[in-house]
């Protein structure tokens, strides 16, 4: 047996569920039989203290580390269902903790080392929910799932030029899988596979799947002229143009119907003080609904706390005639979120309508990222959306009514260079909300997602190195064009928000300036068969010139 991973290291870490353990126990053994030595990690993956001191012990013992393989299907222990109805904050905690934040620490620590060396191999193995939930799949496992994937396309980008690869890795366990899952592995971990970075494969049985990134499907422009949507037409062109598949005949509402679409409704929405978010709170006032306005009112670098720039939504609204109220508790916190949404209760009396816009920036490139940085980020974005939809949820299942909008990124979806904390958040919220459309759809409420593309306070932070970085990428559109508005935003999520959007649910959508898209997730693009069980060798064989044929790199190595 060729010995291609010979001397080389690799850390096996987080074997905790038992399908994990038996793929640990099978794979050092397929290493070993390659050569390489294998150095496995049980149970420490949510501490920062201790993944530092497991590496320290690694290369204590090895003077190296080659590899990296993250295993993060820990699933729900204390409960029989770990939907958005019967969760709690302790399971949803440990469960992000383990899956994402585990991944996270480890990366961090290693990444470092990988860039000294110039080379080495990270393989994060997830779950098939993170892209395909169904109600019995529990949020907090899509979620973190989710956000793995999100985090290993960010890893590619900032770690490929120093000859570093990152790829993700979704099983679907059987007995005739294991072995080609190991293969697989394997593979990725070897010099046969320098070339391929930031890609997603799916290896189920004897198939082994490469899976594409999610990409606009299709698209309407608001032409004549181009500008702002004006709500009757995405009556018109979302059911009939971007979702086809949706066949309900849906009466457009006319402008000359006086009646107000959101009349009578309540809407929460976080991080209206200012931007996108601001926005949307003034355009679902002007189509009837009464508003809670969330906002903490912090300087950029987190610091502060006003209640004003709430407040002056809120008078914005009231000399507009409408309804609204200032809060300015944070969306970090759980009592956050219930105070929040209790303040709907208390003033207005019912709740409608949630949706969640919220956000800060911490980007550094993985290496140079602190704890405090990754945790700020997740606590306000991820957190932040849970601690908001789990108690709307219990509302809206009473009621047997609600709409829910979370805020993902094409950061989570593509992947930037420098927001490893981002990019995981806003891809782990897309999972997340995906988990909760397949939960509450029996109860009439719908779940959906907006990618926004816009220019705020808070892209407007980001200095023009990390801009640089990102060339080639979907970004913010140029200062002064017709696209740069955060208030384009708000027609979609009025629209969504409405009756008339009844029929979808799980949705993503992309939207910027004049334009709206729907989103795939990921799905097979290519696949390779064999009869028997997958040899590295003949992956790195044919891989080339079927799964792996055009593949882009999105980081190449650099010298």
């Amino acid at each position: 047996m060729e010995k291609f991973l010979n001397n080389q290291i690799f850390v096996l870490a987080g074997a905790k569920s038992n399908e994990n353990k038996k793929i640990v126990e099978s794979l050092n053994t397929e290493i070993s039989n390659f050569g390489g030595k294998v150095f496995i990690v049980d149970d420490s993956l949510e501490s920062w203290k201790e993944s530092e001191e497991t590496l320290e012990e690694v290369i204590s013992r090895y003077s190296r580390i080659d590899g990296l393989v993250t295993f993060n299907n820990l699933y729900n222990q204390s409960t029989n269902s770990g939907n958005i109805q019967d969760i709690d904050l302790v399971d949803w905690s440990n469960i992000i903790n383990y899956n994402l934040k585990g991944v996270f620490n480890f990366v961090r620590q290693v990444a470092p080392i990988f860039r000294k060396q110039r080379g080495g191999r990270i393989v994060t193995i997830t779950t098939p929910n993170s892209i395909d939930p169904s109600p019995s799949n529990d949020v907090a496992v899509t979620a973190s799932g989710s956000g793995v994937l999100g985090l290993t396309k960010v890893l590619a980008k900032d770690l490929g030029k120093y000859g570093v690869t990152s790829n993700s890795i979704i099983p679907i366990y059987s007995e005739n899988a294991l072995d080609n899952i190991n293969s697989f592995i394997c593979y990725l971990l070897s010099a046969y596979s320098g070339p391929v970075n930031g890609q997603i494969f799916q290896i189920e049985g004897m198939k082994i799947s490469h899976m594409s990134l999610p990409r606009r499907n299709r698209t309407i422009y608001n032409q004549n002229p181009p500008g702002r949507w004006e709500l009757n037409k995405l009556d018109r062109m979302i059911p009939g143009i971007i979702y086809t598949s949706v066949t309900k005949n849906i009466p457009s509402k006319s402008t000359d119907n006086p009646t107000k679409r959101l009349f009578g409704k309540v809407a929460v929405i976080t991080g209206s003080g200012r931007g996108i978010g601001r926005g949307i709170a003034l355009k679902l006032a002007e189509e009837g609904a009464s508003i809670v306005v969330n906002d903490i009112g912090a300087n950029l670098d987190g610091s502060g706390q006003d209640i004003s720039p709430a407040q002056m939504v809120v008078e914005e609204i009231i000399e507009l005639g409408g309804r609204a109220v200032a809060s300015n508790d944070s969306v970090s916190e759980y009592s956050g979120g219930q105070n929040i949404i209790n303040k709907a209760i208390d003033e207005f009396g019912r709740l409608d309508i949630v949706v969640t816009p919220a956000g800060i920036l911490r980007d550094r490139m993985i290496f140079n990222m602190t704890e405090e940085e990754w945790d700020q980020v997740i606590s306000v974005h991820l957190n932040g959306t849970f601690n908001i939809v789990k108690p709307a949820s219990e509302i809206f299942i009473k009621q047997k009514y609600g709409r829910i909008i979370t805020f993902s990124s094409v950061s989570g979806l593509y992947g930037y260079g420098g927001q490893a904390n981002y990019g995981a958040a806003k891809e782990a919220i897309a999972g997340f909300t995906r988990a909760v459309a397949a939960d509450l759809k029996p109860y009439n409420v719908t779940a959906n997602i907006i990618s926004p593309g816009a220019r705020t306070r808070m892209t407007e932070s980001i200095p023009s190195s990390t801009s640089d970085l990102r060339k080639g990428s979907f970004l913010p559109p140029p200062k002064g064009s017709l696209t740069d508005d955060p208030n384009d935003i708000a027609p979609l999520v009025c629209w969504l928000s409405s009756e008339e959007a009844e029929s979808f649910t799980g949705k993503i959508f992309h939207s910027v300036g004049n334009s709206i898209s729907s989103m795939d997730i990921p799905e097979i693009s290519r696949q390779i068969i064999n009869e028997d069980k997958w040899s590295v060798d003949q992956i790195a064989g044919i891989f080339e010139t079927t799964i792996g044929m055009d593949l882009v790199n999105p980081s190449p190595p650099q010298e």
